[in-house]
Order: C-alpha cells, then sequence, then structure tokens
C-alpha cells in the first residue's frame, strides 16, 4: 500500500538533477559550460507554477481536504465560517487558493468569484449534506464551466454509515442530484453534454487528514485522497501543464549524454574504452527500452480503460475487456524481454571483448518480469487483496463492480419516443370532446407522463454510473500502470544488472585516475536513467 503523493513537486525534482549535474559537470572542470545550461533551465523553470482553487459550499470541508494534502495543518477549518479572505498556500510546487464559502456573506462570495480567472485547476468542494442540493450550488458551479476551467467536484463524505453499501448509495444521491441540478442550470446557459465537462471524486477529507499526521496508510488508502492527487495530476496533463517542463528536461538530459561521452572517451586504453563504450551503450538501451515499453503498456491501458467504457456505454459488462488486458500485458512484457535478451545476445557473438568478460553470465537464466502463468491469470472482482503486491489486478478495480448494476440496468418502462408521446396526445385531445371519456383521457396522459418521468430517471442514473465508472477506470488504470512499471523496473534490473556489475568486476586492474572516471561514468549514467524516467511521468 503506497503511502507516498502522488502530486510530487516536479520543477523541484527538476532542479535537484540540474544540481547534480553541475556537480558532475564540475569533477570534469566543466562547470563553465554547464553554468549556461543550468541558468537557462532556470528561466524557464521559473514560468512554471500551476495554480489549485478550492472552492464550494461554506463548511464543507475544503481546509480540511487542504490540509490532508499538505499533510499539516496549515488551513485553519472549523465549524463556523472561518475564510473571509483568499489564502495562497505553496505546497510541492504548487500554490493552492482557499477561497470563502459560495453561501456566505456577499462581500466574500465576490472575493472568491474574482479568483476563478487566476487559477489553473478548479476543486469545487461539496459534502454528502443536503448543502449540495440547491440551485446556488449549480450555478456557481457553471460559472466554472461557463470560464471553461477544468473543474473536479470533490464530495467530501463528512457524514459515514457503519455500511459500505449505505455509504454508496448516500455518495450517488448526491451525484445524481448535483448533477441533475448542474445539468439543468447549464442547458439554460447553452452548454450540453455537461458530464463529459467535469469529473467527481469522493474523499474523506478528516480521514485522510489524520492518516496523513499519523502516518497511517491504511487510512490513507481508505480516504481516497490518492484519487484525488491522481485526478489532479491528470487534469494537469491534459492542460499541459506539465509538458511546460518537457523542454528543459530534454535540454538537462542532452547536456548529460555530451558529458558521459566526453568522458568514456577519456577513460581508459583501448580495450576498456570499448567496454565502457558498450557500459554507457547498455545503459542507452536500458533507458530507451523502459521508456519504450513504458509507452506501450500506457497505450495498452488507454486502449482497454476506451473499450472498457464503450461496452458500458452499450449495456455490457466492462470487465470482460479489463480481464482481457491482463493477458494482453503479460504477452507484451514476455515478448519484450525477449526482444532485449536477443538483442544483447547479439551484441556479445560479435564482440571478443565483451564476450570474454561476460562467460559467466547466462541471459537465459534471468527471470521473467511476469511471474509464473498462473498466479498471473487468476483472480477476480473483490480478492484483491489476496494477491501479492508484485501481482497487479485488473478485473478487481476499485469501485467498477459497485455502479455496474446502473449502468447495465435495462428501463424499468418500455421507453416511450416523443412520436410516440404525440401520436397518443392527438388521440387524447381528438376524444377530448367527448364528456365521458375526460377521465380516461387524464388516466392516459398521466400514464405517458409516468413513462418518460421513470425513463429519464433511469437514464439520469445511468449517466451519473456511467460517469462514476469512467472516473474509477482512470483511476484503476493510473494504479495498474504503477504496479506493471514495477514489475517491469524489476525485470530490468535482473536483465541489465548482472551484465553491468560484471563488466566493472572484471575490466582489467585500473589506476585511480581511470576508477574514478568509471565511477564518473556510473554516477552519469545513473542520473541519465533518472531523467529519463522523469522526462516520461510529464505526459
Amino acid at each position: 500500500m503506497n503511502n507516498s503523493y502522488i502530486l510530487i513537486d516536479y520543477k523541484k525534482e527538476l532542479m535537484r538533477y540540474v544540481q547534480e549535474a553541475s556537480q558532475l559537470f564540475a569533477k570534469q572542470e566543466k562547470a563553465a559550460e554547464f553554468a549556461g545550461i543550468a541558468g537557462d533551465i532556470q528561466e524557464k523553470l521559473d514560468v512554471f507554477r500551476p495554480s489549485l482553487m478550492f472552492y464550494g459550499v461554506y463548511n464543507a470541508g475544503k481546509s480540511t481536504l487542504m490540509n490532508a494534502l499538505f499533510g499539516e495543518k496549515r488551513a485553519e477549518t472549523g465549524d463556523v465560517p472561518v475564510t473571509h479572505k483568499v489564502t495562497e498556500y505553496e505546497w510541492n510546487g504548487y500554490r493552492l487558493a482557499d477561497t470563502p464559502g459560495i453561501n456566505g456573506p456577499e462581500q466574500d462570495y465576490q472575493i472568491s468569484l474574482q479568483e476563478l480567472d487566476k487559477h489553473d485547476i478548479i476543486c469545487f468542494v461539496i459534502d454528502n449534506s443536503e448543502s449540495h442540493d440547491s440551485k446556488r450550488v449549480a450555478e456557481e458551479a457553471v460559472k466554472i464551466l461557463i470560464k471553461k476551467k477544468p473543474l473536479i467536484t470533490v464530495i467530501n463524505r463528512k457524514m459515514e454509515t457503519f455500511s459500505d453499501e449505505e455509504d454508496r448509495q448516500l455518495d450517488f444521491a448526491v451525484r445524481e442530484k448535483f448533477h441533475e441540478n448542474l445539468r439543468r442550470e447549464a442547458e439554460k446557459n447553452g452548454i450540453h453534454g455537461v458530464e463529459k465537462l467535469y469529473s467527481f471524486v469522493t474523499v474523506n477529507a478528516a480521514k485522510a487528514f489524520k492518516g496523513r499526521m499519523m502516518n497511517e496508510p491504511v487510512l490513507i488508502e481508505n480516504s481516497a485522497i490518492r484519487d484525488l492527487e491522481i485526478e489532479l495530476l491528470q487534469k494537469l496533463k491534459e492542460m499541459d501543464g506539465l509538458r511546460m517542463l518537457a523542454a528543459p528536461t530534454d535540454q538537462l538530459i542532452a547536456a548529460v549524454k555530451s558529458l558521459v561521452a566526453w568522458v568514456s572517451a577519456h577513460a581508459a586504453d583501448d580495450a576498456e574504452r570499448e567496454v565502457m563504450t558498450y557500459l554507457a551503450e547498455l545503459s542507452g538501451k536500458k533507458n530507451s527500452f523502459t521508456q519504450s515499453l513504458h509507452s506501450k503498456v500506457r497505450r495498452q491501458l488507454q486502449l482497454a480503460g476506451d473499450a472498457a467504457y464503450q461496452l458500458a456505454l452499450g449495456g455490457q459488462d466492462p470487465r470482460t475487456r479489463l480481464d482481457a488486458l491482463r493477458g494482453d500485458l503479460e504477452k507484451l512484457l514476455t515478448d519484450q524481454f525477449e526482444a532485449i535478451k536477443t538483442s544483447i545476445q547479439s551484441d556479445l557473438s560479435v564482440n571478443d571483448v565483451l564476450r570474454s568478460r561476460l562467460e559467466q553470465i547466462s541471459l537465459e537464466s534471468v527471470p521473467s518480469p511476469v511471474r509464473d502463468k498462473q498466479s498471473f491469470q487468476e483472480g477476480s472482482v473483490g480478492d484483491a487483496e489476496k494477491r501479492q503486491d508484485d501481482e497487479f489486478d485488473i478485473s478487481g478495480i476499485a469501485g467498477i463492480a459497485k455502479v455496474l448494476p446502473v449502468v447495465v440496468a435495462p428501463p424499468p418502462v418500455k421507453i416511450i419516443l416523443p412520436i410516440v408521446v404525440t401520436i397518443i396526445e392527438e388521440i387524447i385531445n381528438a376524444y377530448a370532446k367527448n364528456k365521458r371519456l375526460e377521465a380516461e383521457n387524464e388516466r392516459l396522459r398521466l400514464q405517458v407522463e409516468e413513462a418518460n418521468r421513470r425513463q429519464q430517471e433511469v437514464l439520469q442514473k445511468q449517466m451519473i454510473a456511467l460517469q462514476e465508472l469512467n472516473t474509477q477506470i482512470r483511476i484503476g488504470l493510473y494504479k495498474t500502470e504503477e504496479q506493471v512499471m514495477q514489475m517491469v523496473h524489476d525485470g530490468i534490473e535482473s536483465l541489465f544488472g548482472p551484465i553491468e556489475h560484471n563488466l566493472h568486476a572484471n575490466m582489467k586492474q585500473a589506476d585511480s585516475e581511470r576508477k574514478e572516471r568509471q565511477n564518473d561514468l556510473a554516477e552519469l549514467n545513473g542520473l541519465l536513467e533518472k531523467l529519463e524516467s522523469y522526462r516520461s511521468s510529464l505526459v
């Protein structure tokens, strides 16, 4: 169970890599050469400052939610309104704004309204009490949509029962009512398809804050605060927020690669240089293979998620596609690792210097990153907790089983199309002149209205369930991606690690300067590996 933050300080992390590179350049007496590169990167980082605004109903838990993200009490909380101005906080490289509630004093409300244009993502916080069920709340949410701001509606679960099923039903009722109010107000403003314009996340802010303060992973996981962080991260990626860091990252990678080439060229005699050159190539091959496989895994997950959602739209069980994903990923990992083994074996077969130093290594003994096929394919919804940490579960994505019955449920009444309604109404009108049929006319009219009301009610429930299903699929696939890439990382280390270790260990005794250069190369290649992984996380 992961207790780490999803929303890391990407800017600070890149600056750490810049500092690490600066030290390595200085060791090679190339500090002046790197200074200009570092300054250019710093200028690009200075403009990176994504901001998140927490907005919504008074006493819904905005400040508690922010404290849960911080992992400490920084925002004031209370049962009466305590936020009367916009308070900004710096956290993990992000600017977070705590604003007054929309149902407070008019002066406070105007302050909050003026803030909407200043921030990249809006977290609209309501709770699972009756506070969400008002026209005013929907009107304010529509104002965010009008400004075309990324909107995440956060339900703070302040009221909980002792039953997960009752909690789920309460959450769904809140979502349904809020969505209906929002849809109605949005259509008044010419906005249609509102379910595609915002996302929903349910969080227990108090539980999350307690878990972070006490370092209790179970509380953190059960609070769903990581789901909110995942959704925030996805929104940042969708709006190109993190892609601003791609250019300076690429610039740093290019600089480090140039230093690797320079150190390799001055590190040893011909035989040693050949080995060290291959070590550098091997490091590049490892990084390239990792990033390529990560892209393929991510693409396969995205396609499976889209296909699963389309199945749900058609009233079918999306888990059939998610179950098939397990086998697809197994085949992908197995095929890709076999390909890289073949590539390395080809390198060694044509190079006597390398082969003489790697006689004791057999690539055939390298284990597959995929566990035994039986354990990999076993499992169903609900038994994810029985799996080992190094096995990933597709069919057990949290939340899918809970919303699925609503998604695929058939309408309780026969759908009456508008043309049918029109015909019935014409018949009713034609016979309305006959006083003896007035009672029957009224009964038919009420029957039509009731049938259509029930139809709309079912369609509304299905639409909300589909929205929740889509969110759960996104969150679940993100977590699956984390698990798969950990398996990939372990497999890559088991494949490349022995080769790198033995090439270093079996090289002839070098003088202290050459040893130092070898260590420098190891540090540089390690930095490159971290930079490539960081670069991949930006998209």
